[in-house]
């Protein structure tokens, strides 16, 4: 007969278009998320709010001025660090945080904004990272908030640069050109932005990826 209803398919071929047709590919995965330096900060200031007085913490040492890129830990580190850190989340917490380090920053800006503009600048930034937290859930951070949070941290740190910053340490020469009242006004707000970073830290949403 001269008539055909076309090349007969292979039962593999037949089975794979089913596939094809009805069990469609799985979606790409997102790409890892790399923890930067305001996310690390976060990490370690979670890791040493409960152990460490904070001017005498690794991340006072480390300071605030650091150029685009840096990494304050290795990435086996963060891993080991993020993964041992059971801490749960407790929002309260994280509120209370929050609205202490407000105060500390307004007082701050306001001991500083006559004398010390730089500082006073710094100061608003950090101000500026963690004003999302106004609103009225944060139990669920993503990473890109927890690392605005350590990044807020570094910028109170950069405002007392070269000041004394424990407040119950004895002032150096150096450090004479810093009235207490401001000086302690930026410590405060310091520690309040650890605070903030840490309770912050335990509060994300996605579990911590590193490379």
């Amino acid at each position: 007969m001269g008539g055909s209803f076309g090349k007969k398919q292979h039962p593999i071929d037949v089975v794979q278009n089913w596939d094809k047709e009805f069990w469609p590919a799985d979606p790409p995965k997102p790409p890892r998320y790399v923890p930067d330096e305001g996310f690390q900060r976060a990490l370690l200031a979670a890791e040493e709010k409960e152990k460490v007085y904070f001017p005498d913490s690794e991340l006072a040492h480390l300071g605030g001025a650091h150029g685009s890129g840096y990494r304050i830990m290795s990435p086996s580190r963060a891993r080991k660090l993020a993964r041992n850190h059971a801490k749960p989340c407790a929002p309260s917490m994280l509120e209370l945080s929050y609205q202490r380090l407000k105060e500390r920053l307004a007082q701050a800006q306001y001991a500083t904004q006559t004398q010390f503009p730089d500082r006073f600048l710094e100061l608003q930034r950090a101000e500026d990272l963690s004003n999302f937290l106004n609103r009225a859930d944060n139990d669920k951070l993503t990473n890109a908030e927890v690392s605005k949070l350590g990044e807020a941290l570094a910028a109170t740190q950069l405002a007392g640069r070269g000041a004394r910053m424990d407040i119950f340490g004895q002032k150096s020469h150096s450090q004479e050109f810093m009235p207490n009242s401001a000086a302690d006004a930026i410590s405060l707000a310091q520690t309040a932005a650890r605070d903030v970073a840490a309770q912050a830290f335990r509060c994300r949403a996605t579990t911590f990826l590193c490379i």
